[in-house]
């Protein structure tokens, strides 16, 4: 069974991670959620002003290694986005998973984050 990342931060648009896991799971992956945030609870928005539900990581950027997964998704989210873009550990995970070939999929604000790991 392929195994599909999701990497993200706080404040990141609900439906973004939310639509797009469902449908990975429907078609037989299974999904794991790496944050860069300082707990596993993070915290979606709608439209990126309005709070929605919360979610728990499974791992913490830090701590994942690329050849667990077979492919990354960076849902956007402005803040989300903008925070990740910072992370160091967020630019290690990305470029090891660009480095090994794998798919990459960023979502609305995330390709700001490409910006900042020189992949774009």
């Amino acid at each position: 069974m392929k195994t599909i990342a999701f990497l993200l931060h706080n404040h990141f648009e609900q439906a973004e991670y939310e639509d797009v896991n469902n449908q990975l799971k429907d078609k037989g992956y299974q999904t794991v959620l790496i944050t860069t945030n300082k707990d596993k609870q993070v915290q979606a928005m709608q439209q990126d002003v309005d709070k929605a539900d919360t979610f728990t990581a499974d791992i913490f950027a830090s701590e994942a290694d690329a050849n667990d997964y077979d492919a990354l998704v960076l849902p956007g989210g402005t803040v989300n986005a903008d925070t990740i873009r910072g992370k160091q550990d967020a630019h290690r995970l990305i470029h090891a998973i660009n480095d090994a070939g794998k798919p990459l999929a960023v979502i609305c604000h995330a390709p700001w984050v490409l910006i900042n790991t020189s992949l774009s």
